[in-house]
């Protein structure tokens, strides 16, 4: 049989002895690293109030504005250099070919087709024409062509004066091809033209204003 012995104060004891014997390391090792010299007392304020200094704080700020500038700038690079990488994917292509020339019965013919893909909604479409003096566009309600006399490039108009890169009708969604603008230019004038030629070119403009496509010039030679 087993004999009982009753320990618990013995262990309470040694459980009270223990504590007591860490407390005074514990309070021993605070002592040891404070230090409470004479230099030190008069060291300790010298050394908050530099800490504290006009100067000091000026320098901190200085440099939190520098490591502010910094972060604005690296992050400035990267959105950047996404905006480039977005402007390389949505590449819009411009194009604007002559069909043809016909002279009949005492009249002109032609046709111009032009298309600009890739488009942004915020994109315009300029479509424009130039002509030389012979062949002045006079008649043409929208142009205000004076008889005689040559025009450098300016946008191509409807009859009802129309700028043919606004009209809606000329946009469509086009799957790969995004946002696209198309137009066929028939041209049927009245009388027969000779001795010079009509120039078209089309032009893609961004949001911010900035030309991002232009196409190669097309044409209309009506010298026959």
């Amino acid at each position: 049989m087993n004999t009982y012995t009753d320990k618990t104060t013995d262990t309470k004891s040694n459980a009270v002895a223990n504590s007591m014997a860490a407390k005074q390391s514990s309070e021993k090792k605070i002592f040891q690293a404070e230090d409470i010299s004479p230099e030190a007392a008069v060291q300790r304020p010298m050394h908050e109030a530099a800490n504290n200094s006009k100067q000091v704080k000026q320098l901190r700020t200085v440099q939190d504005m520098a490591n502010d500038s910094q972060k604005s700038k690296s992050a400035g690079k990267v959105a950047q250099l996404e905006d480039i990488e977005m402007e390389e994917i949505r590449a819009r292509v411009a194009t604007c070919v002559t069909n043809g020339v016909v002279h009949d019965i005492g009249k002109s013919f032609a046709s111009v087709s032009s298309k600009a893909t890739h488009l942004q909604e915020t994109d315009r479409v300029i479509y424009e024409i130039a002509w030389d003096a012979a062949v002045a566009p006079v008649g043409h309600e929208g142009m205000h062509a004076v008889a005689h006399t040559a025009s450098d490039f300016i946008v191509d108009r409807s009859q009802e004066g129309e700028a043919i890169g606004d009209s809606r009708a000329h946009y469509r969604r086009d799957g790969a091809n995004g946002f696209v603008f198309e137009f066929r230019d028939g041209i049927e004038w009245p009388t027969e033209l000779n001795g010079g030629s009509w120039r078209f070119r089309l032009r893609v403009v961004n949001g911010a204003g900035t030309e991002v496509a232009r196409s190669a010039v097309a044409i209309v030679n009506w010298t026959h």
